[in-house]
């Protein structure tokens, strides 16, 4: 046997030749036409990455059928699935043929939900595989408890926080043990804790000799785990084994337009405040019990005595009455800056109308980027949409500039960023999605052709924003905020699906519009981003 023939039969996915457009002319040019060559050996766990737009996606597309069955274009090439017990390719059989062996986790979970709860959902492909209701039953116990997200069976999908979304997507992968898995941007809204669980899924798969091909712009958890690393760029840019790429040189790395290699961990450089969700109080960081608050060198400026003692010399932004945990409800945020957004009183139930959260006041100031952290399913999503008046069922009182503001008021003074942007896009081309909503004038026009160039979108201005990637979706809601004139600007995990240079683009957006005088506000689990442009952060715990 020679060693091509070998090779082949060792491999799990051949793809030889491949040449990719979407839709049907044949001499469009189109930026996202794809070209490439690639084997992928089983048991495998391969990295997928390179600039947003690059053709990760499509690439986990092809391999799984939806190319050309969902997605219509033209392929040329071969593409070749080996199992164990047949040989096929995606392009020419059923998608109900490919998905017996390929399980997917898209980057929007929502667009792979069927039913409206997590028990049904995840119940879903093992009926549909015609598995006897004991053998769904015993799967469904056993993923959740493996996967440690068993309290979300029985809740409302559509009550979920975006992280807990996929979650579920992920269990519904695993729970029908294929022999390929393909993850497209899976942890771009999960946090820390989050993540080391979606790792631990990886181990076991992998250990069970699964294939694995997981699309990323966040590496630092994959460090040893993946075997090999593809840098997608319209074409395989580089094609490198997980050592090679792991200590790649920052010249290397942001020459290919990646984020950074290792872990992030948040600046001790920004103020940071944990906030309890159940009594508003500001809680401690250190095990002294005392809230540290640094200068921009990121030396503590009070001792646990001055802290106690009125807290003098404190920031400009900010200053607390009293820190030790444990204190009453006056111990609070006091906003100094002449201008902002405060709430005070403040309450609302979270989806699961189980808890109530609890802010007595909080202040956010013009001029800053105020970045919200905490956990998946604390309650930051639903913070956010309360604020801007999207909810109507909360309690207390909102001022802004110090005068109080009514929900309608609010309504036209905030522009959201939703985690879910194609609930944002309305129009049939790019460039009409940025003058959505502002006044028609030639100032108009021109702030739409400098948020193209900004953000890279200036080669697809005339294309459909639902045709784009996951990532220029991101970027054209972001672009589209930068156009329209607010006074309060909130961003939902702005950088999901964005590569090093785009992140690098967000941040200085945020920034910018920060120092026009605006109020920025940024719900984040992504440090890279909260250390470009974090002023001050909260830290719901």
């Amino acid at each position: 046997m020679d060693e091509k023939t070998q090779c082949i039969r060792s491999s799990i996915i051949e793809m030889q030749g491949i040449r990719f457009r979407y839709g049907f002319d044949d001499e469009r040019k189109e930026p996202n036409t794809l070209e490439f060559s690639t084997r992928i050996m089983r048991g495998e766990c391969v990295l997928v990455t390179g600039p947003s737009g690059g053709g990760k996606s499509t690439l986990l597309r092809l391999i799984n059928g939806l190319i050309p069955h969902y997605n219509e274009g033209i392929v040329e090439g071969e593409i070749s699935i080996h199992a164990s017990d047949k040989t096929f390719s995606p392009t020419t059989a059923p998608l109900w043929e490919t998905g017996q062996y390929i399980s997917n986790v898209f980057q929007n979970p929502n667009t792979q939900f069927f039913t409206t709860n997590v028990t049904s959902e995840l119940a879903f492909p093992l009926e549909n595989q015609a598995q006897p209701p004991a053998i769904i039953r015993n799967r469904i116990v056993g993923a959740t408890h493996e996967l440690g997200v068993q309290s979300l069976l029985g809740r409302s999908l559509f009550k979920l926080s975006g992280g807990e979304r996929q979650a579920v997507a992920t269990t519904g992968a695993y729970i029908q043990n294929p022999t390929v898995y393909l993850f497209d941007e899976p942890t771009s809204n999960l946090d820390s804790q989050s993540i080391e669980i979606f790792r631990q899924l990886l181990e076991k798969i992998k250990a069970q000799g699964a294939t694995i091909v997981i699309a990323e712009h966040r590496f630092y958890f994959l460090k040893d785990l993946v075997d090999r690393v593809l840098i997608v760029d319209q074409t395989i840019a580089a094609d490198m084994d997980s050592r090679d790429f792991f200590t790649m040189d920052d010249d290397a790395r942001l020459g290919f337009g990646l984020r950074q290699l290792c872990e992030q961990t948040v600046s001790r450089k920004i103020p940071t405040f944990q906030i309890s969700t159940s009594t508003g109080t500001f809680l401690s960081s250190s095990d002294v019990g005392v809230l540290a608050v640094t200068d921009t060198s990121g030396t503590d400026i009070q001792s646990k005595e001055s802290l106690i003692s009125a807290g003098k010399d404190m920031p400009a932004e900010a200053n607390v009455l009293t820190s030790l945990e444990g204190a009453p409800s006056t111990n609070l945020l006091v906003d100094c800056a002449p201008g902002g957004l405060i709430l005070k009183d403040f309450s609302f139930l979270l989806p699961t109308k189980k808890s109530r959260v609890k802010i007595p006041r909080l202040a956010f100031n013009r001029g800053k980027v105020t970045v919200i952290r905490g956990r998946n399913g604390i309650g930051k999503t639903t913070l956010i949409r309360t604020m801007c008046g999207l909810r109507k069922k909360f309690s207390g009182e909102i001022l802004l500039d110090s005068q109080h503001i009514t929900r309608r008021e609010l309504l036209r003074s905030t522009h959201l960023v939703m985690q879910d942007v194609n609930r944002q896009l309305f129009t049939n081309s790019v460039f009409s999605e940025l003058i959505l909503g502002s006044n028609k004038s030639q100032s108009v026009d021109s702030k739409a052709e400098y948020a193209l160039d900004r953000f890279n979108l200036s080669a697809v201005r005339n294309h459909h924003p639902l045709a784009l990637s996951g990532g220029q979706k991101q970027r054209l809601v972001i672009a589209a905020s930068m156009v329209l004139e607010r006074e309060i600007y909130i961003f939902d995990e702005p950088t999901s699906g964005l590569d090093g240079k785009h992140l690098q683009s967000v941040a200085d957006a945020l920034t910018e519009l920060a120092s026009n005088g605006k109020i920025v506000i940024v719900v984040t689990h992504d440090d890279e981003l909260t250390n470009l442009c974090a002023d001050i952060i909260y830290e719901l715990v």
